[in-house]
């Protein structure tokens, strides 16, 4: 049965369990106002519920005791835990806001960074009513506090402000939320460049500075595995960041103004520089300390050879790093190219025993290619049973192929003795097949990505 028809199965069952009363009782009408009021009644009666008993938690009263007594990361974690648990609830809904809010100032009043960091990221959380000191919420308040954590040498607080120096679109004088770069204009005070200074310089300086003090704060900062600050500013060091177009500086050559080029290299202007070396040192520690995607960036990087020298054993040594630290995608990707010999040497050998690592943890693209390799006898002995076990599981995991070659399998005899439920169970192979290839392009996308994001 295909996955549509147990689908449709399991509605008509479903409709099956409401009494025929149930169906004649509904109405089209819109509810009355008092049906309204008693749904809002309800509402937030259960909501009244549901904080209480929040509060009521022995768990949440020793925190709330521990937050109360001063202690600055008690506090953060008691407002961490009002966002989590019951910001949205609408009974007392201004009330646990402010007490959220309150613990968090709690905190920064103590210069403890975490805090710091917290309303920075809330000062950027637009579609929700925070607010702090009655400080407006814009990037440039998020801006501040990250600074302020950064300073402190908070990991969460210098990742906001990395982000934030990172993104041309962002500066003091931007529009924010615009596609293209744009800035305020004369008219907004508290927006125009200071001085009457040009826009464009003014963005430029503004830009480099505070990319350059992100690279300081992060380079402060202990890179421990998974540190977001690092691998932003590792990147943005490794393609290096140019003036957007719209901010490029009027450069004069022979009476003539050509626009962000420089007159010796005619290379464009730069807010960071690239710093490939640095780049490089910077993910190589974070690889030492067991960052996985470090290691795969690294190992990327000198496959292709684009924006370091290419080097296939590097590749390897750090591919096989990610792997021994439990990195699935990383098996499938070294064993198929030790499988095909694409960008590197083949050894099929190899390749198998990394292929089937990922095979085993059931990537279903890893599936499909150890079914192949046990069908042809590549980097193994042939054997067309173990390739339809293959074929039939990497089927299961949204492989059309797989559930292809299976049924072909089963109609060469393999797979069972009994020669009807061969047959039936290619057809259901093929049915399966065929429901795969009916999804729509972003339906099939969206499949395909989720099972790959599960191994990420």
């Amino acid at each position: 049965m295909s996955s549509r028809q147990s689908l449709r199965t399991a509605l008509a069952l479903a409709a099956m369990m409401f009494p025929a009363t149930g169906w004649a009782q509904e109405s089209n009408d819109p509810p009355t106002r008092a049906e309204m009021q008693a749904q809002d009644a309800k509402a937030m009666a259960d909501s009244e519920a549901r904080v209480k008993a929040w509060f009521a938690d022995t768990a949440i009263q020793q925190l709330k005791a521990a937050a109360d007594g001063g202690d600055a990361r008690s506090q953060v974690d008691f407002a961490d835990r009002i966002r989590t648990d019951i910001v949205s609830e609408i009974f007392g809904r201004d009330n646990i806001r402010r007490t959220m809010m309150r613990y968090y100032a709690m905190a920064i009043e103590k210069d403890y960074g975490p805090a710091f960091a917290r309303i920075g990221r809330l000062s950027m959380a637009f579609e929700q009513a925070f607010q702090i000191d009655g400080i407006p919420r814009d990037l440039n308040t998020a801006m501040e506090y990250f600074e302020k954590g950064a300073i402190l040498r908070d990991r969460d607080a210098i990742a906001g402000y990395v982000s934030l120096a990172l993104n041309t679109k962002y500066c003091s004088i931007c529009v924010v939320g615009q596609k293209d770069l744009e800035f305020y204009r004369l008219g907004d005070a508290r927006r125009q460049a200071p001085g009457n200074k040009n826009s464009d310089a003014f963005y430029r300086d503004e830009k480099r500075a505070t990319m350059a003090k992100a690279v300081k704060y992060a380079s402060a900062a202990r890179l421990d595995a998974g540190d977001a600050a690092s691998h932003m500013i590792a990147r943005a060091l490794m393609l290096g960041i140019q003036v957007p177009s719209e901010a490029f500086e009027n450069i004069y050559v022979e009476g003539k103004v050509i626009l962000g080029v420089r007159p010796r290299d005619e290379s464009p202007q730069w807010l960071l520089e690239s710093n490939r070396p640095e780049a490089e040192r910077i993910l190589i520690e974070l690889s030492s300390r067991g960052d996985i995607k470090a290691s795969r960036d690294l190992a990327d990087l000198y496959l292709t050879g684009k924006y370091l020298r290419k080097d296939t054993d590097k590749y390897r040594y750090f591919m096989k790093q990610a792997i021994n630290r439990g990195s699935i995608l990383s098996a499938y990707d070294l064993g198929y190219q030790l499988l095909t010999g694409e960008k590197i040497p083949a050894d099929p050998v190899m390749g198998m025993e990394f292929m089937s690592k990922a095979a085993l943890a059931e990537f279903g693209p890893a599936q499909l290619l150890a079914g192949i390799a046990f069908r042809d006898g590549t980097g193994v002995e042939k054997n067309l049973n173990a390739a339809l076990q293959l074929f039939e599981l990497s089927s299961k995991n949204g492989q059309i192929m797989g559930a292809e070659e299976a049924a072909k399998l089963y109609d060469a005899g393999f797979g069972n003795d009994n020669p009807s439920m061969r047959k039936a169970a290619a057809t259901a192979l093929r049915i399966r097949a065929k429901s795969m290839r009916d999804l729509s392009p972003e339906m099939a996308e969206l499949t395909r990505r989720a099972h790959w994001e599960k191994f990420k």
